[in-house]
């Protein structure tokens, strides 16, 4: 259960997701040549589309200036902290993605295609492990291939991809969570 949690969140929201992200041993890329993309910081609410009183708050900074903190609260439940930074395959934005975690495990990375949609809203693919051959997990420049050459086939991504987040409505979050949760 502890690693769909982790799985899942890394993924932004793959906890809010049906399947499982693929799990990679190393990431698509180093942060060295990774920027902030501004658009990204800040509040997103995910609303589950099957519960409309079921939604999360993802909250995004700068940690430095190549990648983010990420913290999603799911209600009263401690909330998941991870850490993203972006890259590039074939001009798509990527995000590598980790759980920052004090048991000390060994890191994996999980990835997420990400894109902003009309009216500023975030959509995120999340890369699903039955999308990606396992033997990839541990081959930065094969798995970057295969990501490029299967960008927009469907069953790369997680079944319930891609995840549509919008921005808080004012005053709908308070001391760093939604209001009401």
């Amino acid at each position: 259960m502890r690693r769909l949690a982790v799985c899942c969140a890394v993924a932004l929201l793959a906890t809010l997701l049906s399947g499982c992200p693929f799990e990679s041993k190393v990431p698509l890329g180093t942060a060295e040549h990774s920027i902030i993309d501004a658009r990204l910081l800040g509040y997103w609410v995910w609303d589950d589309p099957a519960s409309k009183e079921e939604s999360s708050l993802f909250t995004v900074w700068s940690f430095n200036e190549r990648e983010y903190y990420v913290e999603l609260s799911n209600g009263d439940k401690e909330p998941t902290r991870l850490r993203a930074y972006s890259v590039d395959v074939d001009g798509q934005a990527f995000l590598n993605i980790n759980e920052l975690s004090a048991d000390r495990r060994p890191r994996t990375f999980n990835l997420a295609r990400y894109s902003f949609l009309d009216g500023g809203k975030l959509s995120l693919s999340i890369v699903g492990d039955k999308g990606v051959p396992q033997s990839l997990a541990s081959d930065a420049q094969k798995l970057a291939e295969y990501l490029k050459s299967h960008m927009n086939d469907r069953a790369l991504y997680d079944e319930d991809s891609p995840a549509v987040l919008r921005r808080p409505a004012p005053q709908e979050v308070e001391k760093g969570r939604l209001r009401g949760k």
